[in-house]
């Protein structure tokens, strides 16, 4: 899990165009970003968003565009259709657990919040299925 109290997360905008996303994840060492829109959190992107079948079938759309040109926003997986977890429940949670969350979502991340009942609830954390897998040694 990548806690954003330890280290900062790794973000993109909307408006960023997808190989730049894809450069950044490169570059922090990351598979998913944060997409951001002004100050607030409107969804997540991955590396199997950008490489998959998301661009593909926008640029077989009708409103084709230059695979170049296809923005971030156009691809992600908006804030309310972020698979979430409550910190509560997590902070106690076994990997086990957290690997069941994972075969029952098909998730590729996870994000974590803190005090999701508020409005403005802080995102708290990132969890990922590839290095969970890795650190259980699954394939």
């Amino acid at each position: 899990m990548t806690d954003f109290t330890r280290e900062p997360p790794a973000t993109v905008t909307e408006d960023r165009s997808i190989d730049d996303a894809l450069e950044e994840m490169v570059f922090d060492g990351v598979h998913a970003l944060l997409v951001l829109r002004g100050d607030v959190v409107s969804g997540l992107i991955t590396s199997y968003d950008i490489q998959g079948e998301r661009p593909l079938i926008l640029l077989l759309s009708p409103k084709h565009r230059p695979a170049d040109q296809v923005e971030v926003g156009q691809i992600m997986t908006p804030w309310d259709q972020v698979p979430k977890l409550d910190w509560s429940s997590v902070s106690t949670a076994r990997v086990f657990d957290l690997a069941k969350v994972f075969r029952r979502t098909n998730a590729t991340h996870l994000v974590v919040v803190e005090n999701p009942e508020r409005e403005g609830a802080f995102v708290r954390a990132l969890i990922s299925r590839r290095r969970l897998n890795r650190q259980l040694g699954i394939d």
